[in-house]
């Protein structure tokens, strides 16, 4: 998986491509927690090249928001595949992820 990450204003926005998996959760988590620890609350998460996601994956995403939400900020999901918001759907963490296809909503719902 390739990450990649970009500053809009106060807002961090995590570029993900390929499969979020065990295999490189663990190194996306450590990325994801050192913008929380650096004091960053506001994340939005690009899913938009994600093709795949086990439930590694999907603990990292969990977990993040929840530390980011902590800490009085949000994490928002954008641009998510059908077969991942499938998931996201049968798992009920659409009900806890705001997620938009729309990036500039998206960034105008955090600032």
């Amino acid at each position: 998986m390739n990450m990649t990450f970009e500053k809009h204003r106060s807002i961090d926005i995590v570029r993900l491509v390929g499969a979020l998996a065990s295999n490189n959760a663990p190194a996306m988590n450590k990325q994801l927690q050192n913008l929380i620890r650096g004091g960053q609350n506001k994340i939005i998460v690009d899913l938009s090249g994600v093709d795949f996601m086990d439930a590694s994956g999907l603990s990292t995403l969990v977990r993040s928001c929840e530390r980011v939400r902590a800490s009085g900020g949000d994490l928002l999901l954008l641009k998510v595949r059908p077969s991942i918001e499938t998931l996201l759907s049968m798992t009920r963490l659409d009900e806890m992820f705001r997620i938009f296809n729309d990036e500039l909503a998206a960034v105008n719902t955090l600032q």
